[in-house]
């Protein structure tokens, strides 16, 4: 089994290519997760820091590899140990503020299952979470 993974994270304005600071979407493993306000241009922050970690919010991840314009210029792939893949998919699970829109059955039900509240101070709404499902 491979101990690697490739998270692709759509953070790069789609007019030019250039990023945003801003997460809008992850493709984690065939799920597709988007931020509840994705449409609107809003999303939660990413930076990169330089040291092969990456902040997400509030929350700091490490990648062994990055790669910029990943499929086309609205993407970049991050490739993780998958103990912090696993990590960052429970981090965007319990936030509250994501949405899981395609993927394995068995995922996208626990994905989107009921929450509690947001553990993360973000701008989202638990109710726009349940309408955009």
């Amino acid at each position: 089994m491979r101990r690697e993974m490739i998270i692709s994270i759509c953070c790069n304005d789609p007019a030019n290519g250039s990023f945003t600071g801003r997460l809008l979407c992850v493709d984690y493993a065939s799920m597709e997760l988007c931020y509840n306000n994705w449409y609107n241009g809003r999303g939660c922050s990413v930076s990169f820091k330089g040291d092969d970690r990456v902040r997400i919010s509030r929350r700091l991840f490490t990648y062994a590899e990055r790669k910029i314009w990943y499929g086309n210029w609205c993407w970049d792939a991050l490739t993780m140990e998958r103990k912090e893949a696993r990590r960052l998919l429970r981090y965007l699970h319990d936030s509250g503020c994501w949405a899981c829109e395609s993927g394995p059955t068995r995922l996208y039900e626990w994905f989107n299952a009921p929450k509690r509240q947001p553990i993360v101070s973000q701008t989202c709404s638990p109710a726009a979470s349940a309408s955009s499902i």
